[in-house]
This record gives C-alpha cells, sequence and structure tokens, in this order.
C-alpha cells in the first residue's frame, strides 16, 4: 500500500515535471514567434513598405467613404486593406482625431482576411497596365502555370514602395490579391473584374515537367 501512495506521489511530481516542461517549451516558441513579429514590424519600420505620400493621400480620400475603417493594426476602404504603418499615423490623427478611434470590424475579421488561402497561386507582375478609362488603369498580374490574369486598380498597386521585393497571391477563384513582404501579409485586395476586355492579352505559361 505504502509501496503504491509513493509511486502515484512519483508519478504525481514527474506528471508536474513534464507539465512544467511542455509549458516552458510553449512559452519559449510563443516568445520565439513574439520576437519574430517584432523583427519583421521592426524591419517595416526602418524600411516602409508602402509609400508614405500615396498613402496619405489614399487615407484622406478614403476616410470620407463610410466603407473607411483604421484598427487593430489595419486600414482599408473597404477594397483594399493594409498593415498600419507609424508614417500612417499622423494622417489617421488628421481625420479621426485620435489614433485609436471606434473600429466597426473586429481584429478577428481583419486577421481572417488578412490570411492566405490553403492552397495560395503565386502570380507574376507582368508591369503591364489597361487602361479602362482615362483615369483609371488597371494593374495586370497573371498566374505563369495558366496564363490566368488577375486586375486591380493600379491606384492599389501604385501604394507599395518596392513591387519587386514583395509577392502576389491568389486563390481558385482569383476573387483576392493578397501582398506578402518578408514573409509576412501586409496587404490584401479585391481584383477588378474584366469582362473580356483582355482577351487580345496571353502571356506565355510555364512548360511542366513531364514524368
Amino acid at each position: 500500500m505504502e509501496l503504491q501512495r509513493v509511486r502515484a506521489c512519483d508519478r504525481k511530481k514527474n506528471y508536474k515535471k513534464d507539465l512544467r516542461i511542455s509549458v516552458n517549451r510553449d512559452i519559449i516558441k510563443s516568445n520565439k514567434t513574439s520576437r519574430h513579429k517584432r523583427q519583421r514590424r521592426k524591419k517595416r519600420t526602418m524600411q516602409a513598405v508602402f509609400n508614405k505620400v500615396k498613402v496619405k493621400s489614399w487615407i484622406k480620400k478614403a476616410h470620407k467613404s463610410s466603407l473607411f475603417a483604421y484598427g487593430h493594426g489595419y486600414v482599408t476602404d473597404g477594397y483594399a486593406m493594409l498593415v498600419d504603418e507609424p508614417h500612417m499615423h499622423p494622417t489617421i490623427l488628421k481625420v479621426f482625431g485620435t489614433l485609436t478611434p471606434e473600429c466597426k470590424h473586429s481584429a478577428e475579421q481583419f486577421e481572417r482576411l488578412m490570411r492566405l488561402p490553403n492552397k495560395p497561386i503565386k502570380v507574376i507582375d507582368s508591369k503591364l497596365e489597361f487602361v479602362l478609362e482615362p483615369k483609371r488603369q488597371l494593374r495586370i498580374l497573371y498566374d505563369p502555370k495558366t496564363g490566368k490574369e488577375v486586375t486591380l486598380n493600379s491606384m492599389y498597386f501604385d501604394l507599395l514602395n518596392n513591387p519587386e521585393a514583395c509577392t502576389f497571391h491568389t486563390n481558385e477563384l482569383m476573387s483576392m490579391l493578397w501582398i506578402v513582404y518578408d514573409n509576412e501579409t501586409v496587404g490584401v485586395i479585391a481584383p477588378y473584374r474584366l469582362q473580356d476586355q483582355l482577351s487580345h492579352v496571353s502571356f506565355k505559361v510555364e512548360e511542366r515537367e513531364q514524368d
């Protein structure tokens, strides 16, 4: 009976020890993840992903729309959503009068939209634009495996400081375009749907290796 009690105590001690080790590992893993995120944010702060002048102009125009929202580290006009960068704060303060305005969306909603799909499709910037109207140009990106195009308002593309430092991804429906910089999703844009206006344009498709 005493032996059983001792064994039970030993098991309990070992369980507590294992639990502490497991918790400590989780804390270390969490701290590493947080540290990496802070390092990425610091890197983006030193070298802004988005153009300060163009983003300032965009926010000033967009805040007049009922779709405009700011909070939880993001800013959106309903068609594009960008991660917050320090250079945006003076403009946000000017239009809202505060850096902590009431946000109509939850952090979870923003994070869900920023999350890449399970099977993201990498698309390439063609560096071509389609003039839809005198004051509206569309940037053309395409899937190198299928040649399918995805277009977006050039105004949003021009918000990027250095597009060549970013990668672009879409989903199977090509209904969203995610912008990734240094392994972090920094923006998501709703593409502009065209009706066969690009039928005269075609892109070279990568040759698939045969088994």
